[in-house]
Protein backbone atom coordinates (compact mmCIF):
# COMPACT_ATOMS: atom_id res chain seq x y z
CA UNK A 1 0.00 0.00 0.00
CA UNK A 2 2.83 2.40 0.99
CA UNK A 3 4.68 1.87 -2.63
CA UNK A 4 1.26 2.14 -4.36
CA UNK A 5 0.83 5.44 -2.38
CA UNK A 6 4.28 6.64 -3.21
CA UNK A 7 3.95 5.52 -6.86
CA UNK A 8 0.80 8.16 -6.90
CA UNK A 9 2.07 10.82 -5.05
CA UNK A 10 5.21 10.43 -7.28
CA UNK A 11 2.79 10.61 -10.53
CA UNK A 12 0.68 13.53 -9.29
CA UNK A 13 3.80 15.55 -8.42
CA UNK A 14 5.22 15.52 -11.93
CA UNK A 15 1.17 16.39 -12.89
CA UNK A 16 1.75 19.17 -11.00
CA UNK A 17 5.32 20.20 -12.14
CA UNK A 18 3.47 19.67 -15.61
CA UNK A 19 0.52 22.24 -14.22
CA UNK A 20 3.48 24.60 -12.85
CA UNK A 21 5.14 24.54 -16.28
CA UNK A 22 2.22 25.70 -18.31
CA UNK A 23 1.22 28.06 -15.92
CA UNK A 24 4.35 29.52 -16.90
CA UNK A 25 3.80 28.86 -20.55
CA UNK A 26 0.31 30.60 -19.98
CA UNK A 27 2.19 33.75 -18.35
CA UNK A 28 4.67 34.25 -21.12
CA UNK A 29 1.73 33.94 -23.77
CA UNK A 30 -0.42 36.63 -21.90
CA UNK A 31 2.87 38.74 -21.98
CA UNK A 32 2.86 38.00 -25.77
CA UNK A 33 -0.30 39.02 -26.29
CA UNK A 34 -0.30 42.52 -24.24
CA UNK A 35 3.20 43.46 -26.54
CA UNK A 36 1.62 42.57 -29.27
CA UNK A 37 -1.27 44.55 -28.61
CA UNK A 38 0.92 48.12 -27.53
CA UNK A 39 2.89 47.20 -31.31
CA UNK A 40 -0.76 47.38 -33.05
CA UNK A 41 -1.56 50.51 -31.03
CA UNK A 42 1.81 52.18 -31.82
CA UNK A 43 1.49 51.17 -35.76
CA UNK A 44 -2.16 52.28 -35.41
CA UNK A 45 -1.04 55.70 -33.62
CA UNK A 46 1.71 56.05 -36.14
CA UNK A 47 -0.49 55.40 -38.99
CA UNK A 48 -2.96 58.12 -37.54
CA UNK A 49 -0.10 60.62 -37.23
CA UNK A 50 0.92 60.39 -40.97
CA UNK A 51 -2.04 62.42 -42.50
CA UNK A 52 -1.64 64.26 -45.22
CA UNK A 53 -1.22 67.75 -44.78
CA UNK A 54 -2.91 70.44 -47.35
CA UNK A 55 -0.32 72.67 -49.28
CA UNK A 56 2.26 69.56 -49.18
CA UNK A 57 4.24 68.71 -52.68
CA UNK A 58 3.24 66.09 -54.86
CA UNK A 59 6.65 63.98 -53.88
CA UNK A 60 6.02 64.63 -50.27
CA UNK A 61 2.27 63.40 -50.36
CA UNK A 62 3.24 60.28 -52.90
CA UNK A 63 5.86 59.73 -50.00
CA UNK A 64 3.28 59.74 -47.27
CA UNK A 65 0.40 57.86 -48.69
CA UNK A 66 3.42 55.05 -49.54
CA UNK A 67 4.38 55.05 -45.82
CA UNK A 68 0.35 54.36 -44.90
CA UNK A 69 0.23 51.87 -47.20
CA UNK A 70 3.27 50.30 -45.74
CA UNK A 71 1.74 51.29 -41.79
CA UNK A 72 -1.15 49.76 -43.19
CA UNK A 73 0.34 46.52 -44.54
CA UNK A 74 2.34 46.17 -40.87
CA UNK A 75 -1.20 47.29 -39.24
CA UNK A 76 -2.62 44.27 -40.94
CA UNK A 77 -0.17 41.66 -40.25
CA UNK A 78 0.36 42.75 -36.37
CA UNK A 79 -3.57 41.99 -36.19
CA UNK A 80 -3.12 38.47 -37.30
CA UNK A 81 -0.34 37.79 -35.20
CA UNK A 82 -2.15 39.32 -32.33
CA UNK A 83 -5.34 37.39 -32.83
CA UNK A 84 -2.90 34.03 -33.64
CA UNK A 85 -1.52 34.94 -30.20
CA UNK A 86 -4.72 34.98 -28.60
CA UNK A 87 -5.92 31.63 -30.13
CA UNK A 88 -2.55 30.40 -28.68
CA UNK A 89 -3.12 31.38 -25.01
CA UNK A 90 -7.07 30.34 -25.15
CA UNK A 91 -5.53 27.10 -26.23
CA UNK A 92 -2.95 26.47 -23.54
CA UNK A 93 -5.51 27.89 -20.91
CA UNK A 94 -8.02 24.80 -22.14
CA UNK A 95 -5.07 22.67 -21.44
CA UNK A 96 -3.83 24.16 -18.16
CA UNK A 97 -7.54 23.66 -16.83
CA UNK A 98 -7.53 20.19 -17.69
CA UNK A 99 -3.60 19.63 -16.04
CA UNK A 100 -5.14 21.27 -12.94
CA UNK A 101 -8.42 18.72 -12.88
CA UNK A 102 -5.68 15.74 -13.62
CA UNK A 103 -4.23 17.17 -10.00
CA UNK A 104 -6.78 17.34 -8.43
CA UNK A 105 -8.05 14.18 -8.95
CA UNK A 106 -5.06 12.83 -8.11
CA UNK A 107 -5.45 14.33 -5.57
CA UNK A 108 -8.65 13.30 -4.20
CA UNK A 109 -7.67 9.42 -5.33
CA UNK A 110 -4.39 9.59 -3.01
CA UNK A 111 -6.96 10.88 -0.07
CA UNK A 112 -8.94 8.05 -0.57
CA UNK A 113 -6.15 5.17 -0.49
CA UNK A 114 -5.12 7.52 2.82
CA UNK A 115 -8.56 7.36 4.35
CA UNK A 116 -8.71 3.05 3.64
CA UNK A 117 -5.28 2.75 4.52
CA UNK A 118 -6.07 4.60 7.72
CA UNK A 119 -9.46 2.62 8.39
CA UNK A 120 -7.76 -0.32 8.01
CA UNK A 121 -5.36 0.63 10.50
CA UNK A 122 -8.36 1.52 12.95
CA UNK A 123 -9.80 -2.39 12.73
CA UNK A 124 -6.45 -3.91 12.91
CA UNK A 125 -5.92 -2.04 15.89
CA UNK A 126 -9.68 -2.45 17.08
CA UNK A 127 -9.08 -6.53 16.57
CA UNK A 128 -5.88 -6.31 18.42
CA UNK A 129 -7.55 -4.66 20.84
CA UNK A 130 -10.10 -6.52 21.22
CA UNK A 131 -8.55 -10.01 21.10
CA UNK A 132 -6.16 -8.64 24.25
CA UNK A 133 -9.44 -7.97 25.56
CA UNK A 134 -10.87 -11.06 25.29
CA UNK A 135 -7.64 -12.75 26.72
CA UNK A 136 -7.59 -10.50 29.99
CA UNK A 137 -11.27 -11.68 30.43
CA UNK A 138 -10.69 -15.34 30.00
CA UNK A 139 -7.49 -15.28 32.18
CA UNK A 140 -9.19 -13.60 35.12
CA UNK A 141 -12.61 -15.84 34.94
CA UNK A 142 -11.21 -19.01 34.09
Amino acid sequence: MARQSKALARFRQLRQDELEKMGQQYQQKQQDCARHQEKLEQLDALYDSCQVVAGETGLAWANRFALRDHLKHLTDIQTQTLALSQSEQASLKQHVARQHVKVKSLDCVIEKRRQQHQQLATRSEQKLMDEMAMQRFIRANY
